[in-house]
């Protein structure tokens, strides 16, 4: 946890001299922190793939279509001998093809309720995922502020030791 938050703290310090120029107060280092971790990014695909995988087709009440197909050709030279006269027959370029579709449609009417089930388990995987994204989130925002605090706290520290080696100096 201690190497997360160095981490956090070393990126906001980057921000803070990458970009000497603008401020960076705690609504624009929640926003910057939102739009470039990583963490948040695949929270939110994961959180993605579990609403396009909650549908009914997923879970079996719709049913399904396969189709294949096949194609195939050669080119070959026959030497053949005819029994009835003995005759040789003797052809080049002999071309074959032949081509084989399939259609198949596979409807699970009743499955035990098994389908019915599917349907639930991805529904609140669904609904799993919106709470995994909404959990990342307020934890990321929980620990952004904590830090933009903590420098806040550092930067008044560092002010309070100027004045006082400030004030040494002066009576010294």
């Amino acid at each position: 946890m201690n190497k997360y938050l160095y981490t956090l703290l070393l990126a906001f310090s980057s921000l803070f001299m990458a970009e000497a120029q603008q401020l960076f107060d705690l609504k624009r280092c929640i926003e910057t922190g939102l739009e470039q971790n990583y963490s948040i990014r695949i929270i939110r695909n994961e959180q993605q793939i579990s609403d396009n995988n909650a549908t009914p087709g997923n879970a079996g009440y719709l049913p399904t279509l396969d189709l294949s197909a096949s194609y195939k050709g050669t080119v070959d030279n026959t030497d053949s001998k005819v029994r009835a006269t003995g005759e040789h027959v003797k052809e080049n370029g002999v071309f074959d093809q032949t081509m084989n579709v399939g259609l198949n449609l596979n409807w699970t009417i009743f499955d035990g309720f098994n389908i019915t089930a599917n349907y639930q388990r991805l529904k609140e995987l669904e609904r799993q995922g919106e709470t995994n994204t909404r959990i990342a989130v307020e934890d990321l925002i929980a620990n952004i502020a904590a830090e933009y605090y903590n420098y806040l706290q550092h930067k008044i520290r560092l002010n309070n030791f100027r004045y006082a080696v400030s004030l040494s100096k002066e009576r010294l």
